[in-house]
């Protein structure tokens, strides 16, 4: 019972997911992109926490937990970027 439940998760995650890689690609500004982008690295994390419970290996965990730190530092550094043109510093050298 818990199979068909894990694989139908799997079935929605992956639509989630296109959704998702939709939403990056065809997102009218630039922070509707940054959007689609981190919900598409969070339904990736979750996609690897499935897949781990499926194949029973604890190693997709590792990969999850990596994941969702760049996902995170990649999100705060574009939204940086977007918010004020500049990753390091104040951003309004010119």
């Amino acid at each position: 019972m818990l199979q068909v439940v894990l694989w139908t998760c799997l079935v929605g995650l992956v639509l989630a997911l296109c959704m998702a890689g939709y939403r990056t690609l065809s997102g009218p500004t630039m922070p509707a992109r940054i959007v689609g982008m981190d919900a598409g690295g969070t339904v990736l994390i979750n996609l690897l926490i499935v897949g781990a419970m499926l194949l029973n290996d604890q190693q997709y965990l590792a990969y999850a937990i990596v994941l969702s730190a760049l996902n995170y530092c990649s999100t705060m550094v574009l939204g940086k970027y977007v918010q004020g043109g500049g990753v390091i510093g104040r951003g309004d050298l010119r």
